[in-house]
Protein backbone atom coordinates (compact mmCIF):
# COMPACT_ATOMS: atom_id res chain seq x y z
CA UNK A 1 0.00 0.00 0.00
CA UNK A 2 0.67 3.57 -0.77
CA UNK A 3 1.94 5.95 2.09
CA UNK A 4 -1.24 8.23 3.40
CA UNK A 5 1.31 10.97 3.65
CA UNK A 6 3.52 12.11 0.40
CA UNK A 7 7.56 12.71 1.91
CA UNK A 8 10.98 12.79 0.63
CA UNK A 9 13.08 9.85 0.73
CA UNK A 10 16.59 9.98 -0.10
CA UNK A 11 18.75 7.05 -0.44
CA UNK A 12 22.76 7.33 0.00
CA UNK A 13 25.08 4.60 -0.46
CA UNK A 14 28.33 5.43 1.82
CA UNK A 15 31.82 3.86 1.38
CA UNK A 16 34.68 4.46 3.82
CA UNK A 17 37.71 2.36 3.14
CA UNK A 18 36.54 -1.41 3.09
CA UNK A 19 32.89 -0.88 4.42
CA UNK A 20 29.97 0.54 3.18
CA UNK A 21 26.57 0.56 2.95
CA UNK A 22 23.44 1.69 2.02
CA UNK A 23 21.42 4.89 3.67
CA UNK A 24 17.90 5.71 3.33
CA UNK A 25 16.30 9.07 4.59
CA UNK A 26 12.57 10.13 4.63
CA UNK A 27 11.00 13.36 5.70
CA UNK A 28 7.52 14.09 5.64
CA UNK A 29 6.69 16.97 3.39
CA UNK A 30 4.46 17.56 6.67
CA UNK A 31 7.94 19.38 7.95
CA UNK A 32 8.23 21.74 5.81
CA UNK A 33 4.56 23.11 6.28
CA UNK A 34 6.63 26.02 9.27
CA UNK A 35 7.93 27.25 6.45
CA UNK A 36 4.65 27.65 4.68
CA UNK A 37 2.93 29.80 7.14
CA UNK A 38 6.29 32.15 7.87
CA UNK A 39 6.07 32.94 4.28
CA UNK A 40 2.35 33.78 4.25
CA UNK A 41 2.65 35.64 7.67
CA UNK A 42 5.59 37.48 5.80
CA UNK A 43 3.42 38.01 2.50
CA UNK A 44 0.40 39.51 5.19
CA UNK A 45 2.60 41.88 7.01
CA UNK A 46 4.31 43.51 4.08
CA UNK A 47 0.49 43.98 2.57
CA UNK A 48 -1.25 44.52 5.51
CA UNK A 49 0.80 45.85 8.88
CA UNK A 50 3.18 48.10 9.43
CA UNK A 51 6.21 47.60 9.20
CA UNK A 52 10.03 49.09 9.46
CA UNK A 53 9.35 52.36 7.14
CA UNK A 54 5.52 52.41 9.20
CA UNK A 55 3.10 51.86 6.95
CA UNK A 56 2.20 48.88 4.66
CA UNK A 57 1.38 48.73 0.98
CA UNK A 58 -2.29 48.51 1.71
CA UNK A 59 -1.99 51.46 4.11
CA UNK A 60 0.49 53.78 2.18
CA UNK A 61 -2.30 53.71 -1.10
CA UNK A 62 -5.74 54.85 1.49
CA UNK A 63 -5.41 58.70 0.82
CA UNK A 64 -3.51 58.95 -1.96
CA UNK A 65 -5.59 60.96 -4.18
CA UNK A 66 -5.60 60.71 -8.34
CA UNK A 67 -3.57 63.20 -8.56
CA UNK A 68 -0.87 61.87 -6.49
CA UNK A 69 -0.96 58.77 -7.87
CA UNK A 70 -0.76 60.01 -11.65
CA UNK A 71 1.80 62.55 -10.36
CA UNK A 72 5.79 61.73 -11.44
CA UNK A 73 8.17 63.46 -10.19
CA UNK A 74 11.44 64.31 -12.59
CA UNK A 75 14.11 62.49 -11.15
CA UNK A 76 11.40 59.26 -10.68
CA UNK A 77 10.74 57.31 -13.57
CA UNK A 78 7.39 55.79 -12.17
CA UNK A 79 4.07 56.83 -10.33
CA UNK A 80 2.52 55.85 -7.47
CA UNK A 81 -0.14 54.05 -10.09
CA UNK A 82 2.57 52.47 -11.87
CA UNK A 83 4.59 50.84 -8.87
CA UNK A 84 0.47 49.43 -7.60
CA UNK A 85 0.11 47.86 -11.33
CA UNK A 86 3.50 46.47 -11.31
CA UNK A 87 3.33 44.90 -7.31
CA UNK A 88 -0.34 43.64 -8.68
CA UNK A 89 1.19 42.04 -11.79
CA UNK A 90 3.96 40.06 -9.57
CA UNK A 91 1.42 39.20 -7.24
CA UNK A 92 -0.30 37.52 -9.77
CA UNK A 93 2.81 36.24 -11.89
CA UNK A 94 3.47 34.59 -8.36
CA UNK A 95 -0.29 33.44 -8.11
CA UNK A 96 -0.07 31.75 -10.93
CA UNK A 97 2.71 29.60 -10.34
CA UNK A 98 1.48 28.58 -7.79
CA UNK A 99 -1.64 27.28 -9.40
CA UNK A 100 -0.33 26.59 -11.90
CA UNK A 101 -2.51 28.72 -14.13
CA UNK A 102 -2.27 29.92 -17.87
CA UNK A 103 -0.67 33.04 -18.93
CA UNK A 104 -3.03 35.72 -19.96
CA UNK A 105 -5.03 36.08 -17.21
CA UNK A 106 -3.44 39.23 -16.13
CA UNK A 107 -5.93 42.05 -17.37
CA UNK A 108 -3.17 44.92 -18.07
CA UNK A 109 -1.58 44.13 -21.71
CA UNK A 110 2.03 43.25 -20.52
CA UNK A 111 4.14 42.45 -17.95
CA UNK A 112 6.51 44.08 -14.67
CA UNK A 113 5.68 47.49 -15.98
CA UNK A 114 2.90 48.57 -17.92
CA UNK A 115 1.74 51.76 -20.01
CA UNK A 116 -0.60 53.36 -18.06
CA UNK A 117 -3.23 56.21 -19.32
CA UNK A 118 -1.32 59.29 -19.76
CA UNK A 119 -4.59 61.04 -17.39
CA UNK A 120 -5.45 58.77 -14.41
CA UNK A 121 -9.16 59.02 -13.87
CA UNK A 122 -10.52 58.20 -10.03
CA UNK A 123 -12.10 55.05 -12.27
CA UNK A 124 -8.71 53.86 -13.37
CA UNK A 125 -6.80 54.83 -9.83
CA UNK A 126 -9.64 52.72 -7.76
CA UNK A 127 -9.30 49.81 -10.37
CA UNK A 128 -5.51 50.01 -10.00
CA UNK A 129 -6.02 49.50 -6.52
CA UNK A 130 -8.64 46.94 -6.54
CA UNK A 131 -6.42 44.48 -8.86
CA UNK A 132 -3.84 45.04 -6.20
CA UNK A 133 -6.16 43.56 -3.36
CA UNK A 134 -7.65 41.14 -5.67
CA UNK A 135 -4.17 39.52 -6.31
CA UNK A 136 -3.13 39.94 -3.17
CA UNK A 137 -5.96 38.18 -1.44
CA UNK A 138 -5.54 35.29 -4.61
CA UNK A 139 -2.15 35.07 -3.76
CA UNK A 140 -2.62 34.51 0.02
CA UNK A 141 -5.16 31.80 -0.53
CA UNK A 142 -2.65 29.63 -3.32
CA UNK A 143 -0.25 30.13 -0.64
CA UNK A 144 -2.60 28.73 2.14
CA UNK A 145 -3.58 25.84 0.01
CA UNK A 146 -0.59 24.92 -1.85
CA UNK A 147 0.67 21.10 -1.78
CA UNK A 148 2.70 20.42 1.32
CA UNK A 149 5.96 20.23 -1.32
CA UNK A 150 4.79 22.96 -3.55
CA UNK A 151 6.95 25.94 -1.67
CA UNK A 152 10.42 23.86 -1.68
CA UNK A 153 9.67 23.28 -5.21
CA UNK A 154 12.15 24.55 -7.99
CA UNK A 155 10.90 26.03 -11.40
CA UNK A 156 12.55 24.61 -14.50
CA UNK A 157 11.92 27.84 -16.00
CA UNK A 158 13.45 29.74 -13.02
CA UNK A 159 16.49 29.52 -10.72
CA UNK A 160 14.39 30.48 -7.39
CA UNK A 161 12.17 27.92 -5.39
CA UNK A 162 8.75 28.92 -4.64
CA UNK A 163 9.75 29.33 -1.17
CA UNK A 164 12.23 31.93 -2.39
CA UNK A 165 9.39 33.75 -5.10
CA UNK A 166 7.25 34.57 -1.94
CA UNK A 167 9.70 35.46 0.64
CA UNK A 168 11.34 37.87 -2.30
CA UNK A 169 7.66 39.01 -3.13
CA UNK A 170 7.23 40.18 0.37
CA UNK A 171 10.56 41.88 0.47
CA UNK A 172 9.40 43.56 -2.62
CA UNK A 173 5.95 45.17 -1.26
CA UNK A 174 8.05 46.82 1.29
CA UNK A 175 10.71 47.98 -0.96
CA UNK A 176 7.68 49.86 -3.09
CA UNK A 177 5.52 50.77 0.22
CA UNK A 178 8.79 52.93 0.94
CA UNK A 179 8.72 54.39 -2.70
CA UNK A 180 5.27 55.04 -2.18
CA UNK A 181 5.77 56.89 1.31
CA UNK A 182 8.46 59.06 -0.51
CA UNK A 183 6.34 59.96 -3.46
Amino acid sequence: ARPANAAILARLRIDMEDRGGRLELMLPYATLEPVRELLLQMVEEAWRMPNWNETSLQSSLRRVPVEMAAWRPQHAKRSIADIVVHCAYWKYALWRRLTDAPRGGFPLKGSNWFKLPTSLTESHWREFRELLEERHEALAAAIRSAKPKEPAKPDPKDKWTITHNIYWLAIHDGYHTGQINML
